[in-house]
């Protein structure tokens, strides 16, 4: 029987304190549509373009878990069908993109500084806040007001909960006009790695909720109330020196994140309209209240380094002591900050400035946020401070060490009162406890006084989400341009426009060929394509290759690739990275005498020779295209290269030229089994190579190709 004594119980919230009448928190200004009831009063199915409940949680699985090999194995349907009801369903905010460009201290070889170029992909975090908030699911978990509980009618027990219920929301309350309605932003960063073998892969996710919803709904992944903000760069660095290279870090997440924040910034001072999930309209007002992080990103944040506290001004050799120390102040830090850059000598800014441990950097992302105090922002961490940080690395391994796994007499409540003790007997080397997850422990009071209890900011939560926002993506992609691969996994960009394709893969005779091929294959006279038609794009293509004695009985693979370039744009899907557009050997109408008795001679009833085409787009005809004749598959826009004619004389390879009818490439739309395989060109160099040559315009020079090709006669 348990002993009354030793049955501890908690506080109950019994007696409720609103929020002050005339502040007019939460007050309604209107009524309004969620999108899920603008769906819904559009008519549209409960389950979008899908049968039943049943049909849309096999569409989720199938997303989630399996390629699209396997997905169009399994429906026994092309897998266009299946993506374009994926693509027809509601979508979320969209990506942005921001390139960053770091300029090192490091020259190259031309004396010029070394350069590297990463990119941003975010969403707009009002966006993502406005998404939690249209939410109806979310309308019995959500509060709008603050408030207090208290365990006895006197009000002498403050009771912490929820973030409501906390001091944060109610004293920035009263500081803000009436009728305003805060919805207090927590973020959260945590990087990671992406591959359990190498090391080289790394992701930095950025994850947003609202401290409106209940703690309980925010701790369920499967709930969506934590959303991806974004990934933040991992760059290598290597034109910076090993003096500034960490600067150069701490530098790229403070741009980073202000960049993220640029429309948080001015929501937050003059506030917005949104509907909520109750279906009333609200003037919202989205602060940043909280910042969920282990110990290192916290000083990143906090600009400061990791052997001083993110939160007060203890110095390090003192973190092992009991007692409290002023908090950081946010004015004098940006001061600090500002005054540093300008290389001030002021000699008790250069004092302050070290004693605070404070990073050279400016500005941070923090210096415009309205109502920000970074040093309030960290919450209890009860993964890595409590469970791994102190008993984990620390306890458990002292304790074991002296008295064995079995038991532990000393209560953890005791431990700064007989802490010694493990230095007298040798369980730690070091003659002091300056560690920063236990001196973090201190300020946990204040933390939940501000925010609420420690169970609603666990680090775990982030730590979950890297499996769905980053692990998951990662590993059912190739490991390049992982990013641009999570980010497609997470919204498909699908229906390319005619315009872009001619602008971004240089094709501009794309639609006048296009034209004549679809009214050669039954297309009415008065149909003509438009440049805002979409077509879903394809960058590669695999053929099965012949058997080759020499490697046995096994088919060789063959890829021929159409990937357009990278360009400086926003709208851009990858940086710095050239076209890859592959050449190909295709079968043509056209006897060719050069060719009779070679492999490249044609032998099929329709197709007398093959030649040698730059394949510059894979893609699929919209449905709606009025096409008469059938079209087996997607097509290609190739453009042709000359005929097999002319023989070098010393290597006895063709020599070949981009093929032109009017100054213009010779363009052509064809179906892919027109496509026999890839082949390889040899540039023309002559006597030394041209450094000009880029892999733009190595295109169009002059090339040589032998006549020794396996290729499929059938």
């Amino acid at each position: 029987m348990t002993d009354p004594e030793d049955k501890q119980e908690y506080p109950q919230a019994r007696f409720k304190l609103p929020c002050l009448a005339e502040l007019h928190a939460g007050r309604i200004i209107g009524r309004g549509k969620t999108q899920f009831e603008e769906i819904r009063d559009q008519g549209t199915a409960p389950y979008g373009p899908f049968r039943d409940e049943e049909e849309w949680e096999l569409a989720k699985w199938l997303v989630k878990n399996v390629g699209h090999t396997q997905t169009e194995e399994f429906l026994k349907l092309p897998i266009d069908q299946f993506l374009q009801a994926i693509d027809n369903l509601p979508k979320g905010t969209k990506w942005q993109f921001h390139p960053v460009t770091l300029v090192g201290d490091m020259k190259n070889q031309d004396g010029c500084a070394i350069t590297e170029t990463l990119e941003l992909w975010y969403h707009d975090p009002v966006e993502c806040m406005q998404e939690l908030l249209n939410n109806p699911v979310f309308k019995d978990v959500t509060e709008y007001a603050p408030c207090k509980l208290f365990a006895d009618k006197m009000g002498t027990e403050h009771v912490y909960t929820e973030m409501w219920t906390a001091d944060w929301w109610g004293n920035l309350q009263q500081r803000l006009l009436p009728g305003t309605t805060i919805a207090p932003v927590i973020l959260s960063s945590d990087k990671t790695k992406l591959s359990q073998f190498r090391g080289d892969k790394t992701v930095w996710p950025v994850y947003l909720t609202i401290g409106n919803i209940a703690k309980n709904v925010c701790r369920q992944v499967s709930s969506h109330t934590t959303v991806l903000l974004g990934y933040l760069p991992v760059g290598k660095f290597d034109g910076f020196s090993d003096k500034t290279k960490p600067l150069a870090r701490y530098q790229l997440y403070h741009d980073c994140i202000s960049v993220i924040m640029t429309s948080l910034k001015k929501a937050g001072k003059t506030g917005l309209p949104m509907t909520c999930p109750d279906g009333f309209i609200r003037h919202i007002w989205p602060i940043i209240a909280a910042y969920i992080a282990d110990y290192p990103e916290q000083c990143l944040v906090a600009c400061c380094s990791e052997n001083h506290c993110s939160m007060c001004q203890v110095p390090p050799t003192e973190r092992g002591t009991h007692q409290p120390f002023a908090k950081h102040d946010m004015e004098e830090t940006l001061l600090l900050l500002r005054a540093q850059q300008s290389d001030l000598q002021d000699p008790y800014i250069k004092q302050r400035y070290t004693s605070l441990g404070l990073h050279r950097m400016f500005p941070p992302f923090l210096q415009d946020l309205p109502h920000a105090d970074v040093f309030q922002w960290f919450t209890p961490d009860l993964l890595h401070q409590l469970h791994k940080g102190v008993f984990k690395d620390h306890l458990v391994k002292w304790c074991s060490a002296i008295l064995g796994d079995d038991e532990l007499d000393a209560p953890l409540d005791d431990f700064h009162e007989y802490k010694d003790v493990f230095i007298e007997l040798g369980a730690r080397a070091q003659p002091y406890f300056n560690i920063p997850k236990i001196h973090s422990i201190q300020h946990y009071p204040a933390m939940i006084e501000l925010f609420g209890t420690a169970d609603g900011f666990n680090t775990e939560s982030p730590e979950h989400l890297h499996i769905d926002y980053a692990k998951d993506a990662y590993r059912v992609t190739s490991s390049n341009n992982y990013k641009i691969a999570a980010r497609h996994r997470l919204l498909a960009l699908r229906g390319v426009t005619a315009s872009d394709v001619m602008a971004g893969q240089n094709t501009a005779w794309f639609l006048s060929t296009l034209k004549t091929f679809v009214h050669c294959h039954g297309a009415p006279p008065s149909f003509e394509p438009h440049e805002f038609d979409g077509f879903n794009l394809f960058s590669r293509i695999t053929f099965r290759l012949p058997e080759i004695p020499a490697t046995g009985l096994r088919h060789l693979h063959n890829v021929v690739r159409a990937a357009p370039p990278s360009k400086p744009e926003p709208a851009m899907r990858k940086l710095a990275q050239p076209a890859q557009l592959d050449f190909a050997l295709i079968r043509t109408g056209e006897a060719n005498p050069a060719t009779k008795g070679t492999p490249l001679e044609g032998k099929w009833q329709y197709f007398k020779s093959l030649r040698v085409a730059r394949v510059r787009v894979l893609f699929a005809l919209p449905d709606f295209y009025p096409v008469r004749m059938p079209i087996q598959g997607p097509l290609a826009y190739v453009e042709r290269f000359t005929p097999f004619q002319r023989i070098d004389k010393v290597f006895g390879f063709y020599q070949l030229s981009p093929s032109r009818r009017m100054h213009q490439p010779y363009g052509e739309i064809i179906a892919l089994d027109r496509i026999v395989r890839n082949c390889q060109l040899i540039p023309k160099f002559g006597c030394k190579v041209n450094s000009r040559w880029t892999t733009e315009n190595v295109a169009d020079l002059n090339f040589m190709v032998t006549d020794d090709w396996q290729c499929d006669k059938k």
